[in-house]
């Protein structure tokens, strides 16, 4: 009867090991799915931004380009509309006599024409027309080298703006990535339990039936997985 009953409370305590371990191992895959489920949404919101970055890149590059069109024709017509007064001015300043269109030379020179003093004439025009225009080509070329700077520097805080963005995407995806790891690695273990999963477990009393013949036995117990025989009670 004592074997029998023995039997019994150690078939009782492993199906109740069984049924705790049964439980624990559902709760941590749950909590497992449950930590995947989160790291997919990561990934997926990560793809998302990515997609954005480069729309927002994208978008901002077309918009640089339209203000970049627009002030070369802005400079472009300035350069024409100066580039025009000053050959103007400059002619008229060579020219006295020939200001105004239509204006006549003087009678004495229609009358005796002298071809030196023409030729000299047509010299003098010609330097002063070369002069304004390498002064005002002089000009351009300085205002596109202003302008290639100021682009290159456009550029470059673009690039850097870029780098920093992915920086701080990366960053993220990486804290979040070692949180979860970390959460994944110290999983709250359900109460009650020990390092191992399962705290002692006490056996019941034994039946009137068994423990009444003897009363000097105490029920057996387990402790820390290990069984304890019935102690004799001491000369009471």
């Amino acid at each position: 009867m004592a074997l029998q009953g023995l039997s019994q409370d150690l078939e009782g305590l492993r199906h109740k090991v069984s049924t705790q371990l049964a439980e624990d191992i559902a709760y941590l895959q749950a909590r497992r799915q449950r930590l995947m489920s989160d790291i997919e949404v990561l990934e997926t919101d990560f793809d998302q931004l990515q997609t954005r970055h480069r729309q927002l890149q994208a978008t901002h590059a077309e918009a640089l380009s339209e203000q970049q069109q627009a002030q070369q024709q802005v400079w472009a017509k300035r350069l024409a509309l100066a580039l025009a007064n000053h050959l103007q001015a400059r002619l008229e300043a060579s020219l006295p006599g020939a200001s105004l269109p239509g204006a006549s030379l003087p009678r004495d020179s229609q009358n005796s024409p002298d071809p030196m003093a023409s030729l000299e004439l047509a010299h003098q025009r010609v330097a002063a027309l070369d002069a304004t225009l390498h002064s005002t080509l002089h000009g351009l070329q300085q205002d596109l080298n202003s302008y290639h700077s100021s682009l290159s520097q456009q550029i470059s805080r673009m690039e850097g703006m870029e780098q920093q963005a992915e920086a701080i995407l990366e960053a993220l995806v990486t804290r979040l990535s070692h949180q979860l790891q970390t959460q994944m690695r110290h999983a709250p273990v359900r109460p009650g339990a020990t390092a191992n999963g399962h705290g002692p477990v006490q056996l019941p009393p034994y039946p009137p039936s068994i423990n009444g013949g003897n009363p000097g036995l105490e029920p057996g117990h387990l402790s820390n997985g290990v069984w304890a025989p019935p102690q004799p009670a001491g000369p009471g």
